[in-house]
């Protein structure tokens, strides 16, 4: 993967210059920046899914001979700006992010706290506007309602991070302040976004905004206060809400947040016909009885979520300046990676489509049923037995290492038999006659070694460069799904 380096602005300052060498050192410089940089930039030591950020880069004096030629010209001093980056790398004025989605994590959640110190770094990465961050440690101008602006803007054109930013902003415990910042028109422009991009109808979470009657409304018929009071304790965000009164003010807000929570807990149900009701009953969760019997309920799951939180790393980025960034935590490691390269095929057969219309079990679940199912169909006798929290499985559902498994008796034979049937089109298996397939391309595909890094609202299985396999590259599996509607987040993968 060829990494992008962009370099605002670049100054040389030259010693001696013959008259007849002033048109080729101009030419040089210009060659220096559109061609030598990159090939000597890659090696650095900085990965290709990684953005940093460099504020400014001093190189030491380097002297060269008019003699050599201009190939010898350019690597000379492209190494010599290579190594001075490199050696700034680990000194103050660098930020380093592990992909975009963090920085505009940072960015949200930061500036909900009132730290825009790193508002040049944003500036870099094009999430602000150019005359928004100065060059001074004091940062970002501190104007609230252009600040609520570029925020507000900055989710309407990413809705995938929604929910990540505002699970993250109730982590630093900034919810209130985003709440004031966007306004209620901005926090329901946000929230649509993000249920449209889930692949709900646009409005149908607000209030009066019934759906159309279309299909059958499985959540209505089931009940739809079961689902609510699984969702109001599975979600951080409702859980955030509902124990500070101060966050929701009005109706609107408090309906908001259970789209929110919808979104956070059960992407599945977004695209049922019946999700208006299920918000409803989301919000009646807060309201229909006395308060304390409410915060009763929520109170000792959200304590004991936030004291988890205040002991893990939240890959934050990572700067020279300040505390030592806490350790990074140990990878979570599986034999059953390649299970979350049959997304694209849990898509395409309609398997999605079909749990959206079972309101008898958890979305969540009922997809990690389906994984737990495709690994037991691809394991052999001689394999070690997988848990029911292998990361992969919980991936496959669209949930981090170490969170809790579904609970779940769906069955989903037909819809394991329909992906299995799927990815024998794509990899044939052996014919018996020397025809080249595979034995069972549903172990070639899911039984290969990965780790999994997991954050709000975004999931990366990491595999090993030699185990890139060509079959499973031709059928287009390891393409990256990007935004997966139904596991509620982004899902990446990449090869180290």
């Amino acid at each position: 993967m060829t990494t992008a380096h962009t370099i605002e602005r670049l100054t040389v300052r030259w010693g001696v210059v013959p008259d007849e060498q002033r048109r080729r050192a101009q030419q040089l410089q210009e060659a220096l920046v559109d061609i030598a940089l990159d090939d000597v930039l890659d090696g650095i030591g900085v990965a290709s899914h990684e953005e940093v950020c460099v504020r400014d880069v001093v190189v030491p004096p380097y002297a060269c001979r008019w003699t050599d030629t201009d190939a010898q010209l350019l690597d000379g001093w492209s190494r010599a700006i290579a190594a001075a980056i490199a050696a700034s790398i680990d000194r103050a004025d660098v930020v380093r992010y592990s992909s975009r989605h963090h920085a505009v994590i940072d960015l949200i959640t930061s500036t909900l706290a009132g730290d825009t110190e790193r508002a040049w770094a944003w500036a870099q990465l094009d999430l602000l506007p150019r005359d928004a961050a100065v060059a001074t440690a004091g940062g970002w101008p501190p104007n609230g309602r252009e600040q609520a602006e570029v925020l507000v803007r900055t989710l309407l054109a990413r809705p995938h991070l929604v929910v990540g930013a505002l699970v993250q902003s109730a982590r630093r415990g900034v919810l209130a302040a985003a709440v004031h910042a966007f306004g209620s028109a901005g926090l329901a422009a946000v929230v649509d976004a993000a249920w449209t991009a889930g692949g709900g109808a646009m409005q149908r979470w607000a209030v009066g905004a019934r759906p159309a009657p279309m299909g059958r409304n499985t959540l209505r018929e089931s009940r739809p206060e079961r689902v609510a009071q699984r969702v109001a304790m599975a979600s951080s965000i409702w859980k955030t809400v509902v124990a500070d009164a101060g966050i929701a003010t009005s109706g609107d807000d408090l309906r908001a947040f259970a789209a929110l929570a919808v979104l956070e807990a059960e992407p599945v149900f977004v695209a049922s016909v019946g999700a208006p009701w299920l918000v409803e009953a989301i919000v009646a969760t807060a309201s229909a009885a006395a308060p304390p019997a409410v915060l009763g309920a929520l109170m000792p799951v959200f304590g004991h979520e936030r004291a988890q939180n205040q002991g893990e790393k939240d890959r934050a980025p990572v700067t020279s300046r300040g505390a030592e960034p806490a350790p990074d935590p140990e990878p979570a490691r599986t034999a059953w990676g390649g299970l979350v390269f049959l997304v694209h095929l849990v898509v395409a057969t309609g398997a999605v489509d079909r749990f959206v219309e079972r309101a008898d079990a958890s979305g969540r679940a009922l997809l990690w049923a389906l994984g737990r199912a495709l690994v037991d169909r691809a394991a052999v006798d001689d394999d070690p037995t997988v848990p029911d929290d292998d990361p992969a499985l919980l991936a496959f559902c669209g949930l981090p290492p170490g969170a809790p498994v579904p609970e779940t008796d769906g069955d989903v034979s037909t819809e394991a038999e329909l992906v299995d049937a799927a990815l024998r089109e794509l990899i044939k298996p052996t014919g018996g006659d020397g025809d080249g397939g595979h034995e069972d391309p549903l172990r070639l595909v899911c039984h290969r070694d990965a780790t999994v890094e997991a954050e709000p609202g975004w999931i990366d299985v990491v595999f090993a460069l030699d185990d890139v396999c060509t079959d499973v590259r031709r059928a287009g599996l390891d393409l990256d799904p990007g935004y997966v509607p139904a596991l509620g987040c982004v899902l990446r993968f990449r090869y180290a």
